[in-house]
């Protein structure tokens, strides 16, 4: 099966579809092999997504830890440097923020903004309280 290098969305996209329509794990996949050159793409292109902060799916990030699996289950003659380059392209994949991290930080936010007004309305309360105090004695002084 050829993957596509044109970016690691479509890469992972072509995986993942493959995936689907074998209906197996990634690992399982019949066909699939990744070379050198594919190893060489997913090292630059990971790189390419922490500098510029990009966001990946969650379904991509798991098909990129999986693809170690895929390594050993093409048995080739040069796993173990396919394996060490793959790991090494990988070690930094924890810092793509997922697309779940956004809305963790969006929710992080919002709680944050409701917290906030929170504090605001209980820092009010002692004037509030002293307000209508003031408010309920001038009103015993008025006779009806």
């Amino acid at each position: 099966m050829k993957l596509s290098h044109k970016d690691l969305s479509t890469f992972l996209t072509t995986i993942n579809s493959y995936k689907k329509e074998q209906n197996q794990n990634v690992a399982d996949l019949p066909k699939l092999r990744l070379s050198k050159a594919d190893i060489k793409f997913i090292d630059k292109e990971v790189a390419k997504y922490i500098k510029n902060d990009q966001r990946i799916s969650f379904a991509d990030l798991t098909i990129l830890n999986s693809l170690h699996d895929i390594i050993k289950k093409q048995g080739s003659h040069c796993e173990s440097e396919k394996l060490a380059k793959l790991s090494k392209a990988l070690k930094n994949v924890t810092q793509i923020k997922s697309d779940a991290c956004l809305a963790s930080e969006r929710m992080e936010k919002h709680f944050s903004s409701i917290k906030d007004a929170t504090q605001k309305h209980v820092n009010l309360m002692p004037v509030y309280k002293e307000s209508m105090l003031k408010l309920n004695e001038k009103i015993k002084d008025i006779d009806i």
